[in-house]
Order: C-alpha cells, then structure tokens, then sequence
C-alpha cells in the first residue's frame, strides 16, 4: 500500500531507506555476546545422555581405552562366554578385574536388616551387574560413585538362566594405560603386542606355557604359587587363540626344577623360557 504523505505520494524508494536505517539502529542498540567457551568434554558427553540417552560425539572411557583393552575380562567376552555350549560354567568362580564407569550404584535392605548394593558397571562394550554383600558394602561404598571409572575385583557368578554377575569385593581407580594397571591385575595380550611394560620385565625371560583352555590356568598357577621371581608368566589359550599374563604374583624364577614340572605335566613343546629383549 502506497502511503499518503502532505497530499502526495511518498516515493517507495524513500520508504525502503528510511526502514533499513531503522533497522540497523535496532541492530546498533542490541548488546554484543560475549565469547563464550565450549563445554568441557565430559560435560557435554552427559548432555548428550541426558538428552539422547546415548553419547553421540564420544565416550567417557575413551581415554581409559588403553587400560580396557589391556584387562583380561571385558563384558564382550563374558557375553562370548554365555553363549558357548556349557554356559562358559567353568569360569564360575574365577576371581577377575573389570574396569569401566559406574552406571549405577545403589542399596538394599537385606531381611536381617544390612544393606547391600547392587552395581551396573559399563565399558566400551556392554554392562555388566554386580553385587556388593553388606560386609562389603559397609567397606567400600563411599568409593562407588555413579559416573566414576572404576577397576571392580570379585568373582564371576555364571548361571545357565542368568546373565553373567560379579560379586564384587573391592574398588579400584581405573588407570588411564595399560602400564599402571596394579601389578596383580590380570591382564590380555593381542596378537601382534606385547606385555604392558613392567620395571625389570623387559631384562627377564618370559615363561610360555601353551593349553588347551582357560580352565587347565588355575593347575598351572597353582604350581607357580610360592615362586615368585622376575619372569613374567605368559599363558597361549589355544581354544581362544590369544595369550594371557598372568599377575605378577605368580612371575617366576624358571629354575630346573620347576621347568621340569612344568613340561612333565604339559609337555615339553608346550614349555618355552623366551630370553627379553
């Protein structure tokens, strides 16, 4: 619509400066936005969570993937496990180490009156749920905060109707690197790599030991029990086609004696003292 001006029309040319003028003074007079900084990582990775209900620009273990991928159990192999034959029972009982964050931490009132919790431990693969029985409980619960990475030891609870459980016993910090995971922590492996570095490892020879499963360690570690030594022990799994370190509590001195032992009971190609580098 034309607009009528002193009983004349205005020129619309006239109209359309006069209106951009006006609207720079509006853009002149709004105050400028101060920069501001991101939010920290691990911030954002908890909004994208509590939003989403899933990280979407990383994980909060990212940084402790040295340390996970360097520990012997992880819930991918204990998913592996429950899916074999025999329900992976063998393991029941084995006293582990996972490391993860806390997605849950909470307690129980149990009949007599004590409280003990029940834990959700997650890393890069999956979840895992644990238990804490009160006397524990009462040790180590003000170390279980949710969000937190954290190394849980216990024992495995495997049952052919139930998903894998730990019950744990004790709480840890979770390291960054696989070298400064506690020296009695058990650790994997891969093919290709090498043992996360330890203080006088490099110089010692490494003791192999080859079977057939995970079940025929707990034979060979009791053998090794009370030798303790500088060689770092190193089981090959061949139904798994990995090897294990053993913790260092059972890194040995491998004298005549033992070494005798030893290929007696697995067979002397299955026992090799490998000089370090």
């Amino acid at each position: 619509m034309m607009r009528i001006v002193q009983g004349g029309r205005e020129d619309v040319r006239s109209l359309v400066a006069r209106d951009a003028m006006a609207d720079a003074a509006v853009e002149d007079v709004a105050p400028a936005l101060p920069p501001l900084k991101d939010f920290p990582p691990r911030l954002l990775l908890n909004m994208e969570k509590e939003v989403t209900g899933v990280y979407i620009t990383g994980h909060p273990l990212d940084e402790y993937a040295g340390a996970l991928e360097a520990l012997e159990f992880s819930t991918a192999f204990l998913e592996e496990l429950s899916e074999r034959e025999d329900h992976g029972m063998p393991y029941d009982g084995r006293r582990v180490r996972l490391g993860g964050m806390l997605a849950d931490a909470r307690s129980k009132a149990t009949r007599a009156g004590a409280l003990m919790g029940f834990v959700v431990l997650e890393d890069l693969t999956g979840q895992i749920e644990g238990l804490v029985f009160p006397r524990v409980w009462e040790r180590i619960h003000q170390d279980l905060t949710v969000d937190q990475p954290v190394l849980l030891d216990g024992k495995l609870s495997l049952r052919e109707d139930e998903e894998p459980k730990l019950i744990v016993e004790a709480v840890l910090p979770l390291p960054r690197t696989a070298a400064e995971l506690p020296d009695d922590t058990p650790t994997r492996v891969r093919e290709g790599a090498g043992a996360p570095d330890e203080s006088g490892a490099g110089r010692a020879p490494k003791l192999f030991i080859r079977i057939p499963s995970r079940a025929r360690m707990d034979d060979a570690l009791s053998m090794l029990s009370g030798r303790r030594g500088s060689s770092p022990v190193m089981f090959r799994i061949d139904d798994e086609q990995i090897t294990l370190r053993a913790p260092a509590q059972y890194w040995c001195q491998p004298g005549g004696e033992l070494m005798r032992t030893l290929c007696e009971r697995y067979g002397t190609e299955n026992v090799k003292l490998v000089a370090g580098p």
